[in-house]
């Protein structure tokens, strides 16, 4: 048994040739200066998107070849958003028939949304697809699940294995999931939060709706993007999604340890 993690930088800035450019040095030569540095160009986007895709297609080739892909869970997943300053200024997506930018530092859903592919063959059924919700608490309870090793009796965990999801099953959804931060672009209050609670956001999400603490509301199915709040006693769902998701925050931020 084995747990492999790798850790690709290529999608994060700066915005570099990969490997794959024909100006590309040999394996062992430097990289040339003006390829070095805090800054990089956005045409290397989406150049890196495709070295990050042909570097998953070479672990999968790697297991098939050892024999190991019919006995091997792989699970790709992101931390963030796409960033959108310096050199990520100008990258746009398209989504949802729309031209967006990325949500790096904020609490908006393209910011924390993000991709998470798993493939076990023979129990995951290729190309189907989860609306659950999963965040990265539950990632531990997971691999303990799939290893049959006990969770700790002593710390409380917040998340929890969705090895049942994997199999199917909706029986024991998670009710919701919770963030924080602000609308800045940049990382020094993330990494100090204790300093900065006047700034910070609480943010809960539920399976439509999603509430933040200075107490905005929106519909995640209806409004993604996040661009329309909804207003106290505009609907009887939006209003008892607020009361349930605000319940939720208060009993979460009440629990031990906090460090803010």
């Amino acid at each position: 048994p084995f747990l492999a993690f790798y850790a690709m930088t290529t999608m994060h800035r700066p915005f570099q040739p990969t490997a794959d450019h024909p100006d590309a040095p040999q394996p062992g030569q430097p990289a040339p200066k003006d390829w070095l540095g805090a800054k990089g160009g956005p045409e290397n986007f989406v150049p890196m998107l495709e070295y990050a895709d042909k570097m998953v297609g070479k672990i999968i080739r790697t297991l098939d070849k050892l024999g190991l892909a019919e006995d091997t869970i792989l699970i790709f997943t992101a931390d963030n958003g796409t960033d959108n300053i310096s050199d990520a200024k100008t990258v746009r997506s398209q989504f949802m028939g729309r031209e967006v930018r990325g949500g790096k530092y904020f609490p908006i859903e393209l910011g924390v949304n993000v991709p998470l592919l798993v493939r076990w063959p023979g129990r995951v059924k290729a190309g189907s697809a989860c609306h659950e919700l999963v965040d990265f608490t539950d990632m531990f309870p997971t691999l303990c699940d799939l290893a049959g090793v006990a969770l700790p009796h002593d710390y409380p965990l917040d998340g929890q294995s969705f090895v049942p999801l994997l199999d199917g099953k909706t029986d024991s959804l998670k009710p919701f999931t919770f963030t924080w931060g602000n609308f800045e672009n940049n990382s020094s209050k993330y990494q100090d939060p204790s300093r900065h609670t006047d700034t910070l956001l609480d943010v809960i999400r539920g399976p439509r709706f999603k509430l933040y603490s200075d107490g905005r509301l929106f519909d995640t199915r209806e409004d993604f993007l996040e661009e329309t709040p909804i207003e106290v006693g505009q609907s009887q769902a939006a209003d008892r999604a607020r009361r349930e998701l605000q319940d939720s925050m208060d009993k979460l931020r009440k629990t031990k340890p906090r460090i803010w």
